[in-house]
């Protein structure tokens, strides 16, 4: 897995920038808050401190996401081995690897909120099985930790919670009259009591972001209202089966060479610790994507990230294969080749690209911006950018402005508002439209009087085969006031 992580750190690496959310990551980090305007604070806590911790260089995104990756793997690992034996636990973490989310997934995202919980995801799972059957004091105070933490780290995190609370009243019940529950319970409140005190003093501002991101999309009048619920759910879960569809050939492959495979229906045998695979580590898969049909919107498939993590402990547990001589070589043999493939894969899939995603020409861009900024103001300092995340956060890196980030109509309790109008603002965006209307409200919000234009600007993207794509910025300059 170390190897594989370098190895994937070399790949990332040769990206001309890093991704938009990772950015957008090390900019929370920086604002030294306990909320951001989506997600708690955890994420970017982490991001902004790999970022300085390497000189504020990408490699340090890239070393955090993949470090995510490794201490998921092996508390899937740990967690196998209380149900299946240890090279069956072995495998049923490492089938993990070629799936979409662990490759592609991570080559595209970097670091954001959902590989944080690919690491603390499984480590939750863990600790919540070894706290129910061993029931000693500290387990339960490091589940307490881990479920603080994951919960400054995305509110999905709550899914799982649910999924917990419902295993123990179906098998656990007299764990409802132990202290120690409640001491992890008050641990997980403790750290995150000042989020919860920094949402209610910014009127729960970051959770219209989850908010609109859940808005429904079908109204009660439409017609076949019924089969559009149905297809946000149904898309969520092929998303999920496209995405392990690696990890499910691959256990295919291995089945099929041994021909042995069988279900394990037996529920008269570890009812517990079935029970405790279905509710905990599926149920919270299954019930993220029906939210489609009870809110009638969007479930995003990247959702899935962390809850994926039991797929290959249950394919080893439910439909077991009984292990052969050589068995265990045969499948490290492919695991190898896939994850070979899957660098040269992307390496390739990068030198092809010509998406501002990958290949966005970072130094050009944000130098040209700069020199206007300080053509326009005389050699002032950049000391705010707004805008598109995708485009504004790239620009950090150069003078390290503040980001005005958007609030959805709230005070930003990140700004000086009247540093901000005497120190001026560079507005970035990706089309037209939105940039004048952005530069329109930005003036009425700060009571700023400016001439100020939309400009556009234009640069090129080509790959090793000069193939080129143009792309646009538009920008407005807003002068600093007297």
């Amino acid at each position: 897995m170390i190897i594989n992580a370098i190895l994937w750190i070399c790949v990332e690496s040769m990206r001309l920038v890093t991704s938009a959310d990772s950015m957008e990551a090390v900019v929370w980090g920086d604002l030294l808050s306990f909320g951001t305007h989506k997600h708690p604070p955890l994420s970017g806590w982490l991001a902004g401190s790999f970022h300085h911790l390497f000189c504020d260089s990408n490699i340090g995104i890239y070393v955090l996401g993949n470090l995510c990756v490794i201490i998921g793997l092996i508390f899937i690992y740990k967690l196998a081995k209380f149900f299946l034996e240890e090279k069956k636990a072995m495998c049923s973490s490492l089938i993990l690897t070629p799936c979409f989310y662990y490759t592609f997934q991570l080559f595209y995202d970097n670091f954001n909120c959902n590989i944080l919980l690919m690491a603390l995801w499984p480590m939750l799972i863990y600790y919540f099985y070894k706290s129910v059957n061993a029931n000693k004091i500290r387990d339960w105070l490091i589940l307490g930790v881990l479920a603080g933490l994951s919960f400054i780290a995305k509110y999905q995190v709550v899914i799982l919670f649910m999924a917990m609370f419902l295993y123990m009243i179906i098998c656990e019940l007299r764990l409802f009259k132990q202290k120690r529950v409640y001491g992890a319970v008050l641990i997980a409140l403790l750290i995150t009591a000042p989020h919860l005190i920094w949402l209610y003093n910014t009127d729960f501002f970051s959770l219209l972001y989850f908010v609109n991101r859940t808005a429904s999309t079908v109204t009660d009048t439409e017609k076949f209202a019924i089969v559009k619920r149905l297809t946000f759910s149904i898309k969520f879960y092929l998303d999920q089966l496209l995405a392990l569809a690696p990890t499910f050939v691959l256990y295919a492959i291995l089945a099929f060479k041994e021909k042995n495979i069988r279900f394990n229906n037996s529920f008269k045998e570890s009812f517990k610790d079935k029970m405790f695979l279905l509710t905990v580590g599926l149920l919270p898969l299954l019930a993220i994507g029906a939210t489609g049909i009870f809110t009638a919107s969007r479930v995003v498939g990247a959702w899935g990230v962390s809850m994926v993590c039991a797929v290959g402990i249950l394919l080893f547990y439910f439909l077991p294969v009984k292990f052969q001589e050589g068995t265990y070589k045969f499948f490290l043999k492919w695991i190898y080749g896939m994850m070979i493939c899957w660098q040269i894969a992307m390496m390739t899939f990068f030198l092809l690209q010509t998406k501002r995603d990958f290949s966005y020409p970072y130094d050009k861009v944000m130098n040209d911006f700069n020199q206007v900024w300080a053509q326009e103001t005389n050699g002032l300092p950049l000391k705010y950018v707004a805008g598109d995340y995708a485009i504004s956060s790239q620009i950090y890196n150069v003078q390290k402005p503040k980001a005005i980030l958007d609030t959805y109509n709230h005070k930003n309790p990140w700004i000086d508002y009247e540093d901000v109008t005497k120190s001026g603002a560079l507005l970035l965006y990706s089309d037209e439209k939105s940039a004048k209307k952005a530069l329109k409200d930005f003036t009425e919000d700060y009571n700023i009087e400016s001439d100020s234009q939309v400009v556009e600007y234009e640069y090129e993207i080509s790959n090793k085969l000069n193939k080129s794509r143009k792309y646009y910025i538009y920008y407005a300059i807003v002068k600093p006031q007297a």
